[in-house]
């Protein structure tokens, strides 16, 4: 029995589409939808008898590496009771991760949680040009700030750390299926390149250098796993503009 043909496995999949959807304009509907989602899927594996899959590459291997350090991290942290916390809010991430990778096994499945994102994303974008433009988002009405005399953008994210974050998630799966070896059409890689360069244009203006670094070290690894000399090229010279420019 597959878990898209189950009850529990279909409440699964719409509560991850609506966890996508509200992530960027409300915690609580997230909270709600992760904890729908994660019982939906409990019961299906229940029900099969089944294991949750992981995957086993080079990428998730990075992954599990990270996660390992993070747990030992606690016995040498100064402030074991924060980190205990974080551990558990980082779990919380973990099982979000499982259930999206066991729940969207399939291409099908996968290319429509993909275009749900986008379309997420392009609507975070909209709003947040209409932030850049009148000076309040239109979702969460969410005020344009400043760093000195430069304009800080959050779009509906109460924290331009936040904003940063999302966006660099969402600009590496944009490059990535630009230019990796995706069975997209002509027209659907140019959408997420033109998607990525308005992104990008939002990164800049969140005036947060170390989400610059962060995406800078996603695309760095996504030039390495896809070999694509050119991003790295890239990287170089936006570094060397950035030390040239920035003061």
């Amino acid at each position: 029995m597959r878990t898209e043909n189950t009850v529990s496995g279909k409440i699964t999949e719409a509560a991850l589409y609506l966890y996508v959807i509200f992530f960027p304009i409300s915690k609580a509907l997230i909270e709600i939808t992760f904890t729908v989602a994660l019982l939906a899927w409990l019961t299906s594996k229940w029900e099969k008898r089944e294991i949750p899959k992981l995957p086993w590459n080079a990428a998730a291997m990075f992954l599990y590496a990270f996660i390992v350090l993070s747990v030992l991290s606690v016995f040498v942290s100064g402030y074991p009771v924060q980190s205990l916390r974080g551990i558990g809010k980082f779990g919380e991430e973990i099982l979000l991760f499982v259930m999206v990778y066991d729940t969207f096994r399939t291409r099908e499945k996968l290319r429509r949680l993909m275009a749900v994102g986008f379309v997420v994303f392009l609507a975070i974008l909209v709003d947040t040009l209409f932030q850049y433009a009148i000076g309040r988002d239109f979702f969460r009405r969410m005020d344009l700030s400043y760093v000195g005399t430069n304009i800080r953008l959050t779009g509906p994210f109460n924290n331009h750390a936040l904003f940063a974050a999302f966006l660099i998630a969402w600009l590496s799966n944009a490059l990535a299926l630009c230019w990796g070896p995706s069975r997209l059409a002509k027209k659907e890689r140019v959408f997420l390149f033109l998607l990525f360069l308005l992104g990008m244009f939002c990164m800049f203006h969140t005036q947060a250098r170390s989400a610059w670094l962060s995406l800078a070290a996603a695309l760095a690894f996504l030039a390495l796993i896809q070999r694509q000399k050119w991003i790295l090229a890239g990287l170089a010279l936006a570094a060397a503009l950035a030390l040239a420019v920035l003061p």
